[in-house]
C-alpha cells in the first residue's frame, strides 16, 4: 500500500484495537462416565431441537429447548448465548428475519463520505454492509464481504486486509461495477490470500480510487470481521437445514457474513422470488440499512494487477 494511503487513514488505523473475546474457564465437576455421555447426548439433542425451532421463527419452543440444555450442562457458554440471542429475537414481536449482533464492536466507517473528486454522480455513497457495531462474524477461511457502490466513472476500487496489530497482510486492486448496487467479493477468488485463522480478528478496507494521482480524494469504508468455531450443536442444525433457514440460524446466533452469504446465494437461484427479496431487505434493515436494503445486487469485481 502506498505511504500517503497510510497517512491517509492513520488516524482510523490507531484508533483500532484488538477485540478478542474473553471466554472464561468453567470448572466443570468429573462425573461417572455413563452419566457424562447421557448428559452429552440430551444436551446435544435440545440444542439441536432450539436451533431448529428458531429457524422456523418458533421462538418459545426454542428458549424451552435451550433451557433444558443448559439445564443438563449448567453454566454452558453456547446454550446461555442462544437463550440471550433468540428472548431478544422474540421480544421484537416481529416474524421478520432480523440480525442479533453481539455485545462488542469495533471503530470503523460504515459509510463513506463525499468525493472531492467528482467520480461519484449518485446521491448515496459507497457502505459497507457490516452490523452497526462494524464487528460481523463468520465460520469461513474465505467469507464474503458485501458493500453498496454507488454509481461511479471511477476505474478501481482497492481492498486492503490488515491483521488484529494492524499490519497489511494483503491488498488488490480490483474493477469494479460502473452502473451501482449492492456487490460483493468473496475472499476464495483472491489470488494469494491466506485463509483467516479461527479466533483471529482482520480489519478490512475498501476505497474507491477517484484520483491515482491524489489518494486523498478516496471514498472509503471500512469493517472487521472474525472467524470462529460454531459450536457442534449449532454445525449439526446447519448442515440439515435449509438455504434460506441457514440464513435465518446464522443471524440469530450473530454469524453475519455467512447469514448474509446463505441468502446472497438463496437469491441468486431465485432472483424473481419476493419472498426472498424481502427477508433480505429485513435482514439489513435490521442493522440500520434500509436506505440501501432494495437497491439491486450487481456483479463485482475482477481483480487487477
Amino acid at each position: 500500500m502506498k505511504r500517503n494511503y497510510w497517512l491517509k487513514y492513520l488516524p482510523a488505523i490507531l484508533a483500532t484495537t484488538c477485540l478478542m473475546p474473553i471466554v472464561p474457564t468453567l470448572a466443570v465437576p468429573q462425573l461417572p462416565t455413563a452419566i457424562a455421555q447421557s448428559t452429552s447426548s440430551q444436551y446435544n439433542k435440545y440444542m439441536r431441537q432450539g436451533y431448529s425451532a428458531t429457524a422456523k421463527r418458533n421462538y418459545r419452543q426454542a428458549l424451552v429447548n435451550f433451557r433444558r440444555a443448559l439445564s443438563s450442562r449448567p453454566g454452558d457458554p453456547y446454550a446461555t448465548a442462544a437463550i440471550n440471542n433468540v428472548s431478544k429475537y422474540a421480544r421484537r414481536g416481529t416474524s421478520k428475519t432480523i440480525f442479533i449482533a453481539s455485545n462488542r464492536g469495533a471503530p470503523g466507517t460504515r459509510q463513506g463520505g463525499a468525493t472531492r473528486g467528482g467520480c461519484s454522480s449518485s446521491d448515496r455513497t459507497l457502505t459497507a454492509l457490516v452490523p452497526a457495531n462494524n464487528l460481523g462474524m463468520t465460520t469461513t477461511q474465505y467469507p464474503v464481504i458485501f458493500f453498496y457502490v454507488p454509481q461511479t466513472s471511477a476505474d478501481t476500487l482497492e481492498l486492503s486486509l490488515l491483521d488484529e496489530n494492524d499490519n497489511e497482510i494483503y491488498q488488490k486492486n480490483l474493477t469494479p461495477n460502473k452502473s451501482g448496487g449492492i456487490a460483493s467479493i468473496n475472499f476464495s477468488t483472491l489470488p494469494g490470500l491466506k485463509p483467516l485463522q479461527v479466533n483471529k480478528s482482520y480489519h478490512w478496507y475498501l476505497s474507491i480510487v477517484c484520483n491515482t494521482q491524489d489518494r486523498s480524494a478516496d471514498i472509503f469504508v471500512d469493517g472487521w470481521v472474525q472467524r470462529i468455531k460454531p459450536d457442534p450443536a449449532l454445525q449439526t442444525e446447519l448442515q440439515q437445514a435449509s438455504p434460506s433457514d441457514r440464513a435465518s440460524l446464522y443471524a440469530v446466533n450473530g454469524i453475519w457474513y455467512d447469514s448474509l452469504a446463505a441468502l446472497f446465494e438463496t437469491r441468486k437461484s431465485s432472483p424473481n422470488n419476493a419472498a426472498l427479496v424481502n427477508e433480505w431487505a429485513d435482514l439489513l434493515d435490521s442493522v440500520g440499512l434500509d436506505q440501501i436494503a432494495r437497491e439491486p445486487l450487481v456483479s463485482c469485481c475482477t481483480a487487477t494487477n
